[in-house]
């Protein structure tokens, strides 16, 4: 039986060509999509269906439909060596759709054994379990001073590096866009840049100079309570993390059904 899933993912298609390789995966092929997938070859139908379709019984009905043939390695026969689709823009709708897919969305074991299998799905907290790992962060970043200025003014060509978990904490309840570069809680006062909310300031931010005693021993805490979190952990600097977050190719599915 699928376990409804708590989490969210981002996903953005790494080429790893992991999706087109799975043992005994079937590629399913609609009557509709024969003919534009031919065309994008440059075939004739029958070529095509003699080359590249096998016919394959449909679990969920037990129906013959036809499936793209596999390669000897197991892998899609529209698969290149760069691990690019040669009929990518006339794909079938299955191959459009991952990680989209029922087994996916709906089982967390499902989504379990994607993210081993796919590079590009990343796990996202979501719900009330996001909102418990985000409420145990902030109670161990208040052991830390907040700041009074913006450590990394965005004029100073400096950022911060955090961890995803800190990114979350950082654009919670933002409604505005995020913007590609610089930190979402800047504000440029008469006299200095301050930030709009140091309760929410990440570690990195919060470090006077000369270091506190206990700074390096609070990053190891942090990084030992999101080791305990069941979603992978992220570390980089400010903009690389706000990159991929608002990456304009990624699918954002949150929550899970």
């Amino acid at each position: 039986m699928a376990s409804e899933s708590t989490s969210s993912f981002h996903f953005s298609c790494r080429r790893s060509g992991r999706c087109c390789r799975v043992a005994d995966g079937v590629a399913f092929v609609a009557e509709e999509e024969l003919s534009p997938l031919a065309a994008e070859l440059g075939l004739e139908l029958p070529e095509f269906t003699r080359r590249f379709l096998r016919s394959v019984v449909d679990p969920r009905d037990l129906v013959p439909r036809f499936a793209l043939r596999d390669r000897p390695d197991g892998a899609c026969c529209l698969l290149d060596g760069d691990n690019q689709c040669t009929a990518y823009a006339a794909r079938p709708q299955g191959c459009r759709d991952f990680p989209r897919w029922p087994s996916i969305l709906g089982d967390e074991r499902g989504l379990a054994r994607a993210m081993r299998l796919c590079p590009g799905i990343e796990e996202r907290p979501s719900g009330a379990a996001r909102e418990a790992a985000l409420d145990g962060l902030q109670q161990l970043l208040e052991r830390a001073p907040r700041p009074t200025a913006c450590a990394f003014p965005a004029a100073a060509g400096r950022e911060p590096s955090l961890t995803g978990l800190e990114l979350e904490l950082l654009v919670e309840g933002l409604e505005a866009p995020l913007a590609a570069t610089g930190c979402p809680l800047e504000e440029a006062g008469p006299n200095r840049t301050s930030c709009g909310d140091p309760a929410r300031a990440p570690l990195a931010c919060r470090r006077a100079t000369p270091l506190p005693p206990d700074a390096v021993a609070l990053a190891e805490e942090r990084d030992a309570f999101e080791a305990t979190l069941p979603w992978a952990r992220r570390y980089g600097a400010l903009t690389d993390l706000l990159r991929a977050r608002r990456d304009p190719a990624a699918i954002e599915l949150h929550p899970l059904p």
